[in-house]
């Protein structure tokens, strides 16, 4: 069982660091005391969110601000180590509020948080020592989820061990998790994330700003191309329409 009172004591100190270096999109301390903390409200998790419609702009909205966070987190040396849907948190603008420090941890200690998609489980079953990489596996596993309303595909390592040890088959030194469904926008950032093959998460963040940039301006082409005589700007739409109903990324419901 949790010792409370220890990661109450820990989350804490997490606040105390981020209090002195806020972000916009990491949830606001207000308060702190011996005994616990106080935050601004926030109305719901991206897990909540997630079952309502999801218009495209809000998919990239929401990838770019979780991958600011955890770049201003890198900076620090801190890594969330929970990353998850309902750790984060959505105020009433439908805006990024990274939130639930209780097990956070700087970066090269032991992560403590084993929440399967969202970490990396050795053929050992042991947690790997907080790290860009350890973020980066969590980062990708979140757009999966902002993309498909559900969690990617990946077999628990606890799963593939003990299929493993029951059939004498010897355990596999690494498992590269690859299937995004097919996704063309995000699909190569996030295996890239879920392989560590960035050096950053701020190199993270700036590919996936050149992503969202490349589909706004495609948005745009293909508007002007459908709409070739010349529109005042509030006939404009303000952002692309609803997500794909059939399926896809963008779709929010379980198959």
């Amino acid at each position: 069982m949790r010792n409370s009172k220890r990661y109450i004591a820990q989350e804490i100190e997490f606040h105390k660091i981020l209090m002195r270096s806020p972000h916009p999109h990491i949830v606001r301390c207000l308060l702190h005391t011996p005994y616990g903390f106080f935050m601004d409200f926030h109305p719901c998790n991206l897990a909540e969110r997630m079952k309502q419609p999801i218009v495209i702009r809000l998919q990239h909205q929401w990838i770019a601000q979780l991958a600011s966070a955890l770049s201003h987190l890198e900076a620090l040396r801190i890594a969330h180590g929970d990353l998850r849907p309902p750790n984060i948190l959505l105020d009433a603008s439908d805006n990024i509020k990274l939130a639930d420090f209780d097990s956070s941890a700087k970066y090269g200690e032991q992560l403590q948080a084993e929440e399967e998609p969202y970490v990396r489980l050795d053929e050992k079953c042991e947690l790997p020592l907080a790290s860009a990489t350890s973020e980066m596996y969590a980062l990708g596993s979140c757009v999966y989820y902002v993309r498909f309303g559900r969690e990617p595909p990946i077999r628990p390592m606890r799963e593939v061990v003990g299929e493993c040890r029951k059939s004498g088959f010897p355990i596999p030194p690494e498992i590269e998790p690859h299937d995004t469904g097919g996704d063309a926008v995000y699909g190569e950032i996030i295996v890239k994330c879920w392989n560590g093959r960035f050096g950053s998460l701020a190199q993270v963040e700036a590919a996936l700003k050149d992503v969202e940039s490349k589909e706004a301006r495609k948005w745009c082409e293909d508007f002007l191309q459908l709409h070739p005589i010349g529109l005042e700007m509030d006939e404009v739409p303000p952002h692309p329409p609803l997500h794909n109903k059939e399926g896809g990324p963008g779709h929010t419901r379980s198959p």
